[in-house]
């Protein structure tokens, strides 16, 4: 299957080497990256792709035999997982990355969202958002005159980490 065969060229480039996984995802080691991916697996059993709103309501599908609700998937979790991550890091158009992966266009943005959702869940504790009030006294005046109503600046921030270096889009 070529679909497949590229696929795992794909993910065996991205996780060949420390160098390989920093520059496609942006995390610093092939060994963080597992141990990110160990942390996130305890939550996807049950995993179901967005797709819309509606899409988050209970229902009734882990009855007999199924084990998870929604279609069925056509990449592991690590693949979706790392799709996720180069389309985070990169920022590849769906096509692309469907190309990559062999799959549907709709579905890579099924994946992006479904994943960004859960790793905004797995690691909220780790986001700080700072109340209104900080930021307006934070800012500066100029900018407080021409945005008054400024509430979050979307930068990309770097993390220092002993021996570690994490690139995180901040919102």
């Amino acid at each position: 299957d070529k679909d497949s065969f590229i696929r795992e060229v794909f993910v065996e480039k991205v996780t060949k080497s420390d160098s390989s996984v920093r520059q496609y995802t942006g995390i610093p080691s092939i060994t963080l990256l597992f141990g990110l991916f160990n942390i996130i697996y305890s939550f996807c059993p049950n995993l179901k792709y967005w797709n819309g709103p509606k899409s988050a309501d209970e229902k009734g599908y882990q009855q007999g035999l199924k084990k998870k609700p929604g279609p069925t998937r056509k990449l592991t979790l690590f693949h979706e997982f790392i799709l996720t991550l180069v389309r985070f890091r990169l920022g590849l158009v769906g096509f692309v990355l469907s190309d990559i992966f062999g799959i549907a266009n709709s579905r890579v943005s099924q994946i992006f969202t479904t994943w960004i959702t859960l790793l905004s869940n797995c690691f909220s504790k780790l986001i700080k958002w700072p109340s209104r009030n900080q930021v307006k006294k934070y800012m500066p005046k100029s900018f407080c005159r021409l945005y008054p109503k400024t509430r979050v600046i979307i930068d990309l921030t770097e993390v220092l980490f002993p021996k570690a270096k994490i690139s995180i889009c901040s919102v």
